[in-house]
């Protein structure tokens, strides 16, 4: 990306509810010995919401143009695309007193989103930064099932989903956020990143548990049942502690034949002026490092010092080939910071962590 310029714009309502948002991008992409070129990239949309405690009804329409200067290129060097998209999703929130003495206040949440966008072939648009969406609950309720906009997938088809949470009367906190989802499709999705046809008439079926017993622990659970092969292809599992300053985390994540990792994370403060800071990810499929962390940072009155150490697969190679590195990060309080802005890969990398200066 040399560069890459976006801007967001969400007007106030114009006319009652009626929202018109506005994205616009245009990124510069430079690769070796392929297809380069700059890609400008509009949507405009009128979406609408209306909600009371117990429904929400929220209708959206984009019109999303897209144009490419390409170079190094066999076909066209100059391609243009418009694609409208059309959502609805609505939602019915029932609840109910729970617990032995009504201490929980308990929810059912039936969802239903539909969505169209018209077919239109972009095999000959370059694919400079898509994928396919990771198998989650909220991305069932996406309005394409691709990240980036190299390719606008044509759809037909309606998501239903059903949620239930657990929440405290006193406190108020969520404790139990449970929920499975699923698409029917109602026509073959004929756009893709390798040409193929999609012809199933369901989408795998997706199940996601989220437990906060408290404040400070966290466990969660995201299962996938595979409609054709008749099995759970996805699953994973994490638990995370954070108090204080100190926190742990332990990860496991399986998807058949992709990936098989696990990880655990370590914030620990040993005094007011010390911390040490561990991270341990591991492919189970390959026996090889994903990422190692361990790094120390110190504090007094008035200057801080971040070291860090860190090893990184590569996951091209199977994880056989790593990089090693190491950071230094000194901060002058009140004035500025020298180094690497380790703060930044450490929120990403170990959840909890939270910079003390």
């Amino acid at each position: 990306r040399l560069p890459s310029l976006t801007l967001d714009a969400e007007p106030e309502p114009w006319i009652g509810d009626l929202q018109t948002p506005v994205y616009f991008e245009t990124t510069r992409f430079d690769r070796d010995d392929s297809i380069t070129g700059t890609r400008t990239h509009l949507v405009s949309s009128l979406n609408w919401e209306t909600s009371q405690s117990w429904y929400f009804i929220k209708p959206e329409l984009q019109l999303a143009f897209t144009d490419y200067q390409l170079e190094e290129t066999s076909g066209d060097d100059s391609i243009y695309r418009a694609l409208p998209t059309l959502g609805i999703d609505s939602g019915l929130i029932f609840e109910r007193v729970a617990g032995s003495s009504d201490q929980w206040l308990q929810t059912l949440e039936p969802r239903l989103y539909f969505l169209h966008t018209p077919f239109e072939d972009q095999d000959d648009i370059p694919d400079f930064d898509t994928s396919l969406n990771a198998r989650t609950y909220n991305n069932l309720f996406n309005n394409s099932r691709f990240t980036g906009v190299d390719r606008i997938g044509d759809a037909n088809q309606v998501t239903f989903g059903l949620a239930s949470r657990v929440y405290d009367n006193d406190s108020g906190n969520e404790l139990l956020n449970a929920r499975v989802g699923q698409i029917f499709y109602f026509k073959d999705r004929r756009v893709s990143l390798d040409g193929s046809r999609d012809e199933d008439t369901k989408s795998d079926a997706i199940a996601e548990l989220d437990i906060q017993p408290n404040p400070r622990t966290k466990i969660s659970a995201r299962t996938v049942y595979d409609q054709e092969q008749s099995e759970l292809s996805d699953k994973e599992f994490s638990m995370s502690y954070a108090d204080n300053g100190f926190a742990a985390n332990f990860g496991y994540y399986f998807s058949e034949d992709i990936l098989e990792q696990a990880l655990v994370s370590m914030v620990y403060p040993v005094n007011e002026r010390w911390t040490l800071i561990a991270k341990f990810h591991r492919s189970l499929q390959f026996e090889e490092t994903v990422e190692n962390l361990l790094g120390i940072n110190y504090e007094s009155c008035c200057w801080g010092l971040k070291i860090l150490a860190g090893q990184t697969g590569d996951v091209d190679e199977d994880f056989a080939e790593s990089d090693n590195s190491i950071y230094f990060e000194l901060t002058l309080k009140g004035l500025s910071q020298v180094g690497q802005d380790i703060d930044q890969q450490l929120t990403g990398a170990i959840p909890g962590y939270r910079p003390g200066f």
